[in-house]
């Protein structure tokens, strides 16, 4: 909680108090549940980012660059390299 936080902030980690709507502006995976959230506290220090966007970009750019064919809603039963 806010002590935590406190003590957080007093050796050099930065947070911040989000409210739910912040969240899912944040992260969009968050808006069909922004009003069962009362929402979260965020590490500014922190490097994770969204998921779903690098999926979406890697998925692209393995298309795009090496011909890869992305499926989705199939079940993956083997993988299978050339090259």
């Amino acid at each position: 909680g806010v002590k935590k936080m406190a003590l957080l902030a007093e050796h050099g980690q930065k947070q911040e108090v989000l409210d739910a709507s912040e969240v899912a502006k944040l992260d969009p995976v968050f808006e069909p549940v922004k009003t069962k959230i009362a929402g979260a506290i965020r590490d500014l220090g922190d490097s994770s980012g969204d998921s779903r966007l690098f999926t979406e970009r890697l998925g692209a750019l393995c298309r795009d660059r090496l011909g890869v064919t992305v499926k989705l809603g199939c079940r993956v039963t083997a993988l299978q390299a050339g090259g």
